[in-house]
């Protein structure tokens, strides 16, 4: 039954997109072609719409693959580093800080990051470092995502991760924490307003490892990579 929902799944998926890149062209012609001003308005918030549903058809995609596929162990410096590799940063120095650790995880861990660097840039205004750090509590590892952008106010700090909240889908933060949850990980936001956001995933004991000697309690990750703007 899964398997056949996942077909169908895909299959209406590519139609929409189909469909979709169809009414994109015919509008951007339209576009072109007209020259009234409240028409022109009419068809740049038509085609914000459109994008908003091609990101949402992409969110399902996604959602569809959680869980499918078996956990893996994943190690940190890796995956973030491919993330940022592919991801258009301009202006913006990222830090990797994570030391040669492992995490048990979904395959999908790294739309994890892209999706926290992702919310950097949407709705962090002025960001110009954003960090990748490791903390320990007890048996538990913490790893930290820090930016200096505007932060997130007090009473957004968990709806931020509820279906649809925000300005852009609503989807991403959403995603985030069910492909954590698959392998016992969770994740919160405990930054403070106005001076940035901060990210804290918590992995249990048994859902990583240290690839390298590593000591140390409650200390930050020895440093790996770093990313200017000069280096994308």
């Amino acid at each position: 039954a899964n398997k056949k929902l996942n077909i169908l799944s895909s299959i209406s998926r590519h139609d929409i997109a189909n469909t979709l890149t169809e009414i994109f062209l015919t509008l951007e012609l339209a576009q072109d072609t007209i020259e009234d001003t409240a028409s022109q308005e009419l068809i740049r918030e038509t085609l914000d719409g459109l994008r908003i549903i091609r990101h949402q058809i992409e969110f399902s995609r996604y959602y569809q693959d959680i869980g499918v596929h078996a956990p893996e162990w994943f190690e940190l410096d890796t995956i973030i580093t491919l993330v940022v590799r592919e991801m258009a940063l301009p202006d913006i120095t990222i830090t990797i800080e994570t030391g040669k650790v492992m995490v048990y995880s979904d395959p999908l861990i790294q739309k994890v990051f892209f999706n926290l660097i992702d919310n950097t840039i949407r709705h962090g205004k002025q960001v110009t470092v954003i960090s990748f750090t490791l903390m320990y509590e007890g048996s538990d590892l913490i790893i930290v995502y820090r930016d200096d952008g505007a932060g997130i106010s007090s009473d957004e700090k968990e709806k931020i991760f509820e279906k649809g909240f925000g300005k852009h889908t609503g989807m991403g933060l959403f995603l985030i924490r069910d492909i954590l949850a698959i392998t016992g990980l969770s994740i919160r936001e405990c930054g403070t307003p106005g001076t940035g956001a901060r990210f804290e995933i918590r992995v249990p004991k048994g859902a990583w490892r240290a690839g390298v000697e590593m000591g140390g309690v409650e200390k930050e990750g020895s440093g790996l990579f770093s990313f200017k703007p000069d280096d994308q």
